[in-house]
């Protein structure tokens, strides 16, 4: 076995360390060098991306000469078309440090998963990369426990601060959300290939723990996510005309996990500090929400945002000096005092994004524009899109993304590949809503990248749903 050949074959085993890169890298370094420097342990996890690309770019030679160089074209379009927009946006900004340091975040984390797109277009090889999953797990499991064990401990001593057993809440919650989506992946997998014995033991214990994880986070978005693909892959599971046993106990397990977990944090919390989900039924209560999305405080905030934009836009709402005397201002005090909360704040970079995009409804921003404007993303996918290229172009990409929805759709009747996409896309598409940079997003790059591929390398004869897991691509690569 040559060198080049060992490498590829440990790239089968690497990719589920790659796939999550952008969540774990951070995270696992934490875990290791807990006492260490934050510049130190930053750089410890950047090079763990660095090393992942050097694979990658071996994997992606080999690639390129063993596969068509038409379809190989067609299936890099979304990672060709965004690292074009960066280098426009470098171009326009004259060569700003944001757009610079944009462009290389973007090769560092998107280029390994680009590869893993096109690797893994080969349905064994998605399938040991699932099943890699377990190690992933287990290496993540001890470091979960702990968090939900410190996290109990503050809640029955009443001694709650921020990120007490929580550390780093959003990147714990999201890295164990996707464990658990591969997880019910993986079972999938194994009850279409009637290979569900003993097997999954492994995958139930890491849903367990990675569930607990979540709502010990409080995360409000993963959590929403979690319910969103939880109810939609109920549904899947009772579309399909056999109903699949083993998924309906998951989904059970993964509800009855997450309703104990919730009730006992519930009871223990006795401290005076709210929870974020807590929070965020007070935020609702209090008209924050309502507030942020049309008041004449919320529309004074938008307009000074617009009109003062730079890297701390936040930061100039919450220093406006405001008469506190002046009883016409309570409600734009209220108003500055919500945008603090992350849910509120969100409201108003929507906000900013629509009236962008009004602004520039032809052309848009250009890319990059928002962010470089306003020092933040708008946290919403399509709105970006719209901001940044204006409707025209809005409406293409919806077009396209509705598109490919339906050849994922029809590829799943008879490619276990396509259903085990669907499975990721619905646990990943709340995100997409809720907070991504449209220009650095991994798994957004992995979707859309994988979803042509099954177009670009669909076979000639299709397989009817008995047979789905039998199903040999021939046409795919490495030969």
């Amino acid at each position: 076995m040559s060198f080049k050949e060992k490498i590829i074959r440990n790239f089968e085993i690497i990719m589920p360390a790659c796939f999550f890169v952008n969540i774990f890298a951070n995270v696992i370094s934490f875990y290791f060098t807990a006492n260490i420097v934050n510049s130190i342990r930053l750089c410890i996890s950047w090079g763990i991306v660095l090393i992942f690309n050097l694979v990658a770019s071996v994997v992606f030679i080999s690639i390129l000469h063993n596969c068509e160089k038409k379809k190989m074209l067609l299936i890099s379009i979304p990672f060709i078309v965004n690292l074009l927009l960066i280098f426009i946006a470098i171009w326009d900004s004259g060569f700003s440090l944001f757009a610079i340091k944009k462009l290389i975040v973007f090769i560092l984390l998107c280029w390994p998963i680009y590869i893993i797109a096109i690797y893994t277009q080969k349905f064994e090889i998605l399938r040991l990369m699932i099943g890699n999953f377990k190690w992933i797990g287990l290496v993540m499991i001890p470091f979960f426990s702990v968090c939900i064990i410190t996290y109990f401990y503050a809640k029955i001593t009443q001694i709650y601060i921020v990120d007490v057993g929580n550390i780093s809440y959003l990147s714990i919650a999201y890295a164990a959300y996707l464990i658990l989506i591969f997880c019910v992946a993986d079972i999938w997998i194994q009850t279409l290939k009637k290979e569900a014995d003993k097997k999954i033991t492994l995958d139930l214990l890491c849903i367990i723990v990675c569930s607990i994880t979540i709502i010990a986070s409080e995360s409000r978005g993963v959590l929403l996510a979690l319910i969103i693909w939880y109810f939609a892959m109920l549904l899947a599971i009772f579309i399909k005309k056999k109903v699949r046993k083993n998924l309906i106990f998951t989904m059970l397990l993964i509800l009855v996990t997450i309703v104990a977990s919730y009730s006992l944090l519930t009871i223990f919390n006795k401290s005076e500090s709210q929870g974020r989900v807590a929070a965020l039924v007070q935020e609702f209560k209090d008209k924050d929400i309502g507030t942020a999305i049309n008041t004449e405080a919320s529309d004074k905030i938008i307009g000074i945002m617009m009109e003062s934009p730079g890297l701390d836009v936040f930061q100039k709402i919450e220093n406006i000096d405001i008469d506190k005397n002046n009883e016409n201002n309570v409600e734009l005090n209220e108003a500055i005092k919500g945008i603090t909360n992350g849910s509120s704040a969100r409201v108003y970079l929507y906000r900013i994004a629509i009236e962008e995009a009004k602004r520039n409804w032809v052309g848009g921003m250009g890319p990059l524009g928002y962010q470089q404007k306003y020092g933040t993303y708008p946290h919403n996918l399509i709105l970006e899109v719209l901001a940044d290229f204006g409707y025209i172009i809005g409406i293409l990409f919806m077009v396209s993304i509705f598109y490919l929805v339906v050849v994922v759709f029809r590829c799943a009747k008879y490619d276990v590949r396509a259903l085990v996409l669907l499975v990721i896309a619905i646990g990943c598409v709340v995100r997409f809503m809720l907070s991504i940079d449209s220009y650095t997003e991994p798994l957004l790059i992995w979707i859309i990248t994988y979803a042509i591929g099954l177009k670009v390398f669909k076979k000639d004869t299709k397989c009817n749903e008995e047979t789905i897991g039998e199903i040999d691509i021939k046409e795919s690569y490495p030969q």
